[in-house]
Parts: C-alpha cells; structure tokens; sequence
C-alpha cells in the first residue's frame, strides 16, 4: 500500500496524507479528489458486476498455471482429461516460474493458478490444498 501511495503522491505532486499525532489525516488535495474518485470507483464497479458468466462448454479462454515439472508430471494428464470433457475448447498451459516470483506473475495476470507445495501467498490470493504427495527414495543394500 505505501509504495502505491508514493507512485500516487509523485504522481500529483501532493502528500496526499500527513501524520498529526497518531492518524493519517488528508491533505486538502485528497478531499478534493474523494467524489471524483468514488465515482471512478462506482463506475468500474458496475462496469465488472455485469460480465458475463462463466461457460466452460463454450469458452475458449486459456489457462496459464504455474508449477513445477513435478507437479505438471503428477496433475496434467487427469486435468486435461477432465477439463476436456467440460470444456473442450479451453486450452492449458503449465510453466514453470521462480517461486519468488509467481505471485507478481498472478497479480499481474500473466498466470491464473499456481501450484506450490511451500509457498505462503499473500490475503488477496484464495488457495486450497489439492493434494498431499510424498517422494520415497529407496535403495537395494547389497
């Protein structure tokens, strides 16, 4: 949030917001620009509420996921299988990405879904455990 504020602030060229004891309180710029903005807002609102709905059986929207070689060995296959069934025209990308990076990559929307066993994502990310894997290295004693 403070670097957005900052690009913001250099932007136009105004604190925006100042420290007075233990608040943040705004400056006369940032009460100027508090209706224009909540219109913006409001607009972009209804603008994205009334976008269409999701039809797998008709969308030929790609999918990029992010995982490793592992992970795209292990969840491709049945995943293509069963998106193909739902969604035939629909197409999947696995890559694999810098784990320090991939959620720049989601946010930024260049991938829609990673696949990670240790990452931490931040709030804005919803995640779920998918599926629970162990590696077994066995060795013949001679």
């Amino acid at each position: 949030m403070s670097s957005a504020l900052g690009r913001l602030r250099a932007l136009l060229g105004d604190e925006l917001f100042v420290r007075e004891g233990n608040q943040m309180m705004p400056t006369a710029r940032a009460l100027e620009l508090r209706q224009p903005v909540r219109k913006a807002l409001a607009g972009m609102e209804e603008a994205l509420a009334t976008t269409a709905v999701f039809d797998p059986v008709t969308s030929t929207r790609p999918f990029v996921l992010i995982g490793s070689d592992y992970f795209s060995t292990l969840l491709m296959p049945p995943l293509a299988a069963r998106v193909a069934e739902a969604a035939p025209s629909v197409t999947l990308q696995m890559i694999d990405h810098a784990s320090s990076e991939v959620f720049e990559v989601l946010r930024d929307g260049r991938a829609d879904i990673v696949i990670d066993r240790s990452l931490e994502p931040p709030e804005w990310v919803a995640s779920r455990k998918v599926l629970q894997s162990w590696l077994v290295c066995c060795r013949k004693w001679m």
